[in-house]
C-alpha cells in the first residue's frame, strides 16, 4: 500500500557509534595501544600512516613523536599540527589481544 513506509532516507541512516579515545599507550616505535571508551583496547602501527608535511617532523625525530596528547577524546594530536582522528585511529587498527 503506498504511503505505509515514509521512504525518506534519513529515517534510515542511523549515527555511527562515536569513538571516545581515551587513553594512549607508546608499545615500540609508533606501535600503539590506543584505549577507547566502553574499554577496547587496539593496537595501531601509525607509521604507514605518517603522511603530509605536518608528520615529517615526527618520521625525523622519535622524540617529538612521542609528544602526543589526546585532543578531547577526538584525536592525537602533537605540536606540529599534526592530527589523526579517533574514528581513523579505531578503524585502522587491530582489536588488542589480552
Amino acid at each position: 500500500m503506498p504511503g505505509m513506509l515514509n521512504e525518506d532516507p534519513a529515517l534510515f541512516d542511523f549515527p555511527r557509534p562515536v569513538r571516545v579515545l581515551t587513553g594512549v599507550e607508546l608499545l615500540g616505535r609508533y606501535f600503539l595501544l590506543l584505549r577507547f571508551a566502553g574499554d577496547l583496547d587496539r593496537i595501531l602501527d601509525l607509521e604507514s600512516a605518517m603522511v603530509g608535511a605536518e608528520f615529517e617532523p615526527l618520521l625525523v625525530s622519535y622524540a617529538s613523536f612521542k609528544l602526543m596528547a589526546i585532543d578531547h577524546g577526538e584525536a592525537l594530536v602533537w605540536s606540529t599540527g599534526a592530527r589523526v582522528e579517533a574514528e581513523a585511529l579505531y578503524r585502522d587498527s587491530k582489536p588488542a589481544v589480552p
